[in-house]
Formats: C-alpha cells, sequence, structure tokens
C-alpha cells in the first residue's frame, strides 16, 4: 500500500492505531484529528511521509520536547478553535523540529475554527519557522501554503523569509501562496533571492514558478545551468574534461556568464586544458626542428 489517507472520524482505536503505525506497507500516510489518548501516536510512525492535523491544545497539553517524530517528510496542521494565533505551541513544536534536524520536507499549515476571521502571523513564529528550516541542513521543500490563505497569510513576511532563507544548502522548493506584489517592486525581491541562492525555486500550492516571464526567467535558466555545472564536479575527470571543453568552445561559447560559472566550478579542468594545448604546441614545435635539421643535413 503505498498511501493511505483517513478523513474525519476514523473510530481508530489504540490498538488498532498502533498497529497501523507498525505497517510498513504504507509509504505515505494522511490523518485527520483524533482522540485525546492517542493524539500523540502518529508521529512515531514508521512511514516515509506523514500528513497530520492536530488541535493546537492538545499539542499544548503533550510532552512536545521529548516527542519522537521519525518521518522525514512532516506535513502538520495546526487547528486552533479559538480566536487567536496559537503562537505558544507553534513555537515549541517548531523547536522541537529544529531540535531533531532530520527532515527532508515540512509542510506548515494553520487553520482555525473560525473560518472568517483574520488572523496574522506574528514575527516570532515567521523567525522560528526559518531557525527550524536552517536547523534543518537536509532540508530540501519547505511549503508554507493552506487552505486558509485567506485567513492566515504570509504576505508581509515574504523579503524576512526570502532573507533567512537564502543561505540553505540544499533547500530546492519554497512553496507559498502570496500575490506577486509581495515579491517587491519588479520582481526585486525574488530576482535577489535567486541570485544570491541558485538551488532554490519558488512556487505557488499548484507548483506554478513564480516569474515575471522575462528576467525571472532567465535567471531561473542560469541557475539551471549553475545546477547541471555543480554536479558535474562528480563526473569523472576524463568525461567533464571533455563536456566541459565541449560546453565552452560550442554551446557557451558568446556566454560570457555562463562561461565564467562554468570555469569557476571546473578550474582544475581549465588547468588540464591549458596543459595538454601546451603539450601539443609542444611536440609540434619539436616535430618541426626535427623536419628543419634533417633537410638542413641533406643539403
Amino acid at each position: 500500500m503505498q498511501s493511505l489517507t483517513l478523513e474525519g472520524e476514523t473510530g481508530l482505536e489504540e490498538e488498532n492505531l498502533r498497529f497501523l503505525l507498525r505497517s510498513e506497507k504504507v509509504q505515505k500516510l494522511t490523518l485527520p484529528q483524533l482522540d485525546e489518548d492517542i493524539v500523540m501516536l502518529p508521529f512515531s510512525a514508521k512511514v516515509d511521509h506523514l500528513d497530520y492535523e492536530i488541535k493546537s491544545s492538545a499539542l499544548l497539553d503533550g510532552d512536545v520536547q521529548s516527542l519522537n517524530i521519525v518521518t522525514q517528510k512532516l506535513g502538520f496542521t495546526i487547528f486552533e478553535e479559538g480566536d487567536a494565533f496559537p503562537v505558544e505551541t507553534t513555537l515549541a513544536f517548531l523547536r522541537r523540529l529544529a531540535t531533531l534536524g532530520h527532515f527532508v520536507e515540512l509542510k506548515i499549515r494553520f487553520t482555525f475554527d473560525d473560518d472568517e476571521m483574520e488572523v496574522e502571523i506574528p514575527d516570532c513564529v515567521v523567525q522560528e519557522v526559518i531557525r527550524t528550516a536552517l536547523a534543518n541542513p537536509k532540508l530540501q521543500v519547505l511549503d508554507l501554503t493552506s487552505c486558509d490563505d485567506d485567513i492566515v497569510s504570509w504576505e508581509r513576511h515574504v523579503e524576512t523569509l526570502l532573507q533567512g532563507l537564502k543561505d540553505h544548502k540544499k533547500l530546492r522548493t519554497l512553496k507559498i501562496n502570496v500575490d506577486e506584489d509581495a515579491f517587491g517592486s519588479d520582481y526585486s525581491l525574488l530576482r535577489q533571492f535567486l541570485t544570491d541562492n541558485r538551488n532554490v525555486t519558488v512556487m505557488n500550492e499548484e507548483d506554478e514558478i513564480y516569474t515575471d516571464e522575462a528576467d525571472i526567467d532567465e535567471l531561473y535558466s542560469l541557475n539551471r545551468f549553475y545546477r547541471g555545472s555543480a554536479d558535474l564536479v562528480v563526473t569523472p575527470s576524463s568525461e567533464r574534461l571533455s563536456l566541459v571543453a565541449t560546453a565552452l568552445m560550442e554551446t557557451f561559447s558568446s556566454d560570457f556568464q555562463c562561461s565564467a560559472l562554468l570555469l569557476s566550478d571546473h578550474a582544475d579542468v581549465l588547468y588540464d586544458l591549458v596543459h595538454d594545448v601546451r603539450v601539443d604546441e609542444l611536440e609540434d614545435g619539436l616535430s618541426d626542428q626535427r623536419d628543419t635539421s634533417k633537410r638542413r643535413r641533406r643539403a
């Protein structure tokens, strides 16, 4: 069984839930809110991907700091019954995720009992999200999209998020639902972020990439080249020498920026190329000298 999704009232009892969580046949498990006596059990599930909704009050009452979360791909929704953002609960849970530090995917969502209210995400929560991401050095996907984006908005925090995440070395995807204006005039904030971190793609919940269909597209293209060049470093030397030489002389001979990036990643190959050329020139020179000497002796 690849994926299992339970919705609404599951009717699961503790014994049945424990059996399900021990099963190695489920790779992705999606669970709704559970009864209080078993509410913390899903975090111990030995699954590749866990997506779980939990009440903020349950997290607040639980021993979050000793919580053992097995999965490396975690999606969690904190449900708040009150009319204020669950700051204390969220901070405690994020700090536990930061302490564990083994996640490769995190999806963070908030939902509220009153679906007509508007809730401001506190600055301290935004900073803790950034700290959690940085504390998970293998994190590749950070998903901040939510079905309640009309209630909880990240709009005014985009600059803080991009600035805070720019140095994350493994992050590959940042998902967030915001208006294009959130990226600043002429996408200036996004442009700077993609320049600082060439590994990340920023998209919305529908996997649509944020772009101006002009300069940002070109920047994404350059960044793809950058990643491809960096990946070549692990290629065997002889094969890499041939690939880099071909790229420099044929594909990117007129593109200074791509050529510069290529050479910065493969300076050792440049040395080999120059060395081979000098050896060839030396051999040609010696051959010419021998031919000239033979002609003189005949004369």
